[in-house]
């Protein structure tokens, strides 16, 4: 069955306008997808342009405040962790979503410590991190390669167009393990939204504060967690995710990809999503988290 695209643009609490869209079959679990820094839910179009997984999967995604298609507030105001959790209800609302998994990649992967902690009402069943950053804060430093923290002070002026170009030509080949081989209008694609953003608006996405305490709570609570990660990451530390991840989540499960970088859905798309796809099932079971037992790997 072929499935058309639903795309929205909504206005959130605050007035931001977001961009949204969706594709698959409704009657099937609902996934939302969140880009990483400086990018949008674009890099996700191989995945959400599949028939397979359109079959299989309500798929919904939506560009973060700051990003490509959505509204970049130039305030501190415009990107407290509030407004990011009124950014996704404003999703799930219009889309009619019902307790979904949250995919974030990289940046991403934050907005589930915004959604636990302003909206603890609302039931998610899972959360995959995608080669992710759990929150912003003094965890950057321990999970963030030194290869990605010495670019954020060029990614994040204004002061030298040169070195901000070149800084973002970087950052594009840190996403894969041989950025040689990517097509170079898949490059030009992605380095293209990076345009979209100004330096300011990536200096307070990467400063707001977050507090993780509901995070923390939804895990020992028993919410699922996996994590998706590439060996090769030369932005995300893979060994130290998971070691800050196992103390505060009961229920995790881990897929390590050897060889895979940090865009290692794009690297492997059918090998990620056959885990996602499994994590899904799994957590769209009617057994209690308490009483599941996923096997970590």
């Amino acid at each position: 069955m072929s499935w058309t695209p639903v795309v929205k643009l909504l206005t959130s609490k605050d007035g931001t306008t977001v961009y949204a869209d969706a594709i698959g079959d409704p009657s099937k679990p609902h996934v939302v997808f969140i880009h990483g820094a400086s990018l949008s839910g674009a890099v996700f179009d191989h995945i959400f342009q599949d028939p397979r997984y359109q079959s299989q999967l309500y798929l919904v995604r939506y560009d973060m405040r700051g990003h490509g298609r959505t509204g970049k507030p130039e305030t501190e105001e415009g990107y407290v962790s509030e407004r990011y959790a009124e950014d996704f209800m404003t999703v799930v609302e219009a889309f009619g979503i019902k307790e979904p998994v949250l995919i974030g990649w990289s940046m991403g992967g934050t907005v589930a410590a915004d959604v636990t902690q302003h909206c603890p009402d609302f039931k998610l069943s899972g959360i995959v991190y995608l080669a992710a950053l759990a929150y912003v804060g003094p965890i950057m430093s321990v999970v963030a390669t030194p290869g990605i923290l010495s670019l954020l002070s060029s990614l994040t002026s204004n002061d030298d167009c040169a070195m901000l170009v070149k800084a973002k030509l970087t950052f594009a080949d840190q996403l894969f393990v041989k950025p040689e081989t990517v097509p170079y209008e898949l490059k030009c694609k992605w380095l293209g939204i990076t345009v979209a953003q100004p330096p300011q608006a990536l200096r307070l996405i990467c400063t707001r504060t977050q507090d993780p305490a509901g995070l923390f709570k939804k895990g020992n609570e028993g919410l699922p967690l996996l994590i998706v990660h590439g060996t090769e990451d030369e932005q995300i530390v893979a060994e130290k995710v998971i070691e800050e991840a196992k103390p505060v989540f009961k229920n995790i499960t881990v897929r390590l990809f050897n060889g895979l970088g940090h865009a290692l859905f794009y690297e492997d798309p059918e090998g990620v999503m056959a885990s996602i796809l499994d994590f899904v099932r799994q957590v769209n079971q009617k057994t209690p988290w308490t009483e599941r037992n996923p096997v970590e790997a």
